[in-house]
This record gives C-alpha cells, sequence and structure tokens, in this order.
C-alpha cells in the first residue's frame, strides 16, 4: 500500500485497485484499473466512484453515473479526483 499527500489529497491505494481518500472535506472511494475502459468515466480507468460530504452521496458511478455531482464546486471535487487517481 502507498500513501499520498498532494493537494490536500490523502489517500490509500490497495492492491485490489480500490482507492480510499480524502480531498478538501469530500471522502471518496473509487475502483481504478490499469487501463482505460469504455465503462470507466469518460473512458478513463475509474470504473466506480463515490464522493461523499458529511455523509450525504453527492456522486455516485458504477459503470455509469447513478448520482451526478450538481454543483459546480461538486464538479470540481469530481474532476480534482479524477485528475489525481484517474
Amino acid at each position: 500500500m502507498q500513501n499520498i499527500l498532494k493537494n490536500l489529497f490523502l489517500g490509500r491505494f490497495k492492491p485490489s485497485g480500490w482507492v480510499h481518500g480524502q480531498l478538501k472535506g469530500y471522502d471518496f472511494e473509487a475502483k481504478v484499473y490499469d487501463h482505460p475502459s469504455t465503462n470507466g468515466i469518460d473512458g478513463g480507468r475509474i470504473s466506480k466512484l463515490t464522493i461523499k460530504r458529511g455523509g450525504e452521496i453527492i456522486a455516485h458511478y458504477d459503470r455509469g453515473w447513478d448520482v451526478k455531482p450538481e454543483s459546480k464546486g461538486r464538479r470540481e471535487v469530481l474532476e480534482r479526483i479524477k485528475s489525481l487517481i484517474g
């Protein structure tokens, strides 16, 4: 396992491909593959992603969007997480 501290991001990567972390007060977990996939977010490596704030799910992707981030701030958090892990 590997710890990463970068731009207020603290995450833990597991050998199974699951990543758990925090970014700017948001908790997230994601399933990240080694290679891009048609099932990934925007055709990328993240096939599953849940972002929460205070226990509320603000984004959820499981090979398709179940809950999309609604506000500009939440979309920015999504983009930052994607850039760091995906």
